[in-house]
């Protein structure tokens, strides 16, 4: 039996602890870009604001220990608000964040806009999902956000050519014990995998990894999976561009895009 965690991260008094299904799967002692986002979009929620950009660096690797979050300067005018967020290791800062937020409103009058809609992938049964968690463990060698934080599938999309990775991401556990999962965290989550769209870079020989991540929403999703559309670039320079339309069973909700670093094994 893979064992099972609560959350990503644990409160400790002015700390969050990492918990096995926040690692990444690049390096055991490193965090997954995903729940980094995902702690960032949490803690950039305000009531009545709208969560419109989010745009990350990361610093240094984010690693398995005691993190803190430290505010930033914040702007703020009648129409927006951009705070910022510094995540820190020891005395390190292993990642930044500055978003953007617009008052939640509802325009009733606004033509509608084109759109697609999406068939969501059903809920797995318990049987499958251990299934998943099990090869994803011996995959890569330990638990991790990909096999304990996350349910991932890839599906065909109607409307799509078959050469465009299309997978759908659900967010299993909320980002900090004791605190609800939200659409915004879902979102930040799955977008994450924005560099996951190269069909002929082998995981087992290759490394992709997000060095920023940009979010843009228009609206929250609002269903519990995102689909994510990549179309990503490569360059014998050894930098990579991700790139992913973000969309939930009713239509788009954004995008989002990475420069990677992209290495042999």
């Amino acid at each position: 039996m893979v064992p099972e965690f609560r959350a990503l991260f644990e409160p400790d008094g002015h700390y969050l602890l990492p918990t096995p299904a926040a690692r990444g799967p690049w390096r055991s002692d490193a965090l997954h870009g995903g729940a980094v986002s995902a702690l960032f979009g949490q803690a950039f929620e305000r009531e009545g604001w709208a969560l419109s950009r989010m745009t990350m660096d990361f610093i240094k690797r984010v690693p398995m220990g005691p993190l803190r979050l430290v505010a930033g300067t914040s702007l703020q005018t009648r129409r927006a608000q951009r705070p910022r967020l510094e995540l820190w290791a020891d005395n390190q800062m292993v990642a930044k964040a500055e978003a953007l937020l617009l008052p939640k409103r509802q325009i009733d009058d606004l033509p509608l806009q084109p759109t697609r809609s999406l068939d969501a992938p059903q809920a797995s049964d318990q049987e499958k999902l251990e299934q998943r968690r099990s090869s994803y463990v011996k995959r890569i060698g330990y638990p991790s956000f990909v096999s304990h934080g996350i349910a991932a599938r890839r599906e065909r999309i109607n409307g799509l050519d078959s050469s465009v990775p299309a997978r759908w991401v659900k967010l299993l556990l909320p980002t900090i014990a004791g605190r609800a999962i939200t659409p915004i965290q879902r979102a930040c989550a799955a977008a994450d995998f924005a560099n996951g769209g190269f069909s002929n870079l082998s995981f087992d020989e290759w490394t992709f990894v997000n060095l920023d991540l940009t979010i843009q929403l228009v609206r929250d999703p609002g269903d519990d999976w995102i689909a994510v559309l990549n179309n990503c670039l490569a360059s014998n320079t050894g930098i990579g561009l991700g790139d992913a339309e973000l969309h939930d069973k009713d239509g788009r909700i954004g995008s989002a895009t990475a420069t990677l670093l992209i290495e042999r094994r």
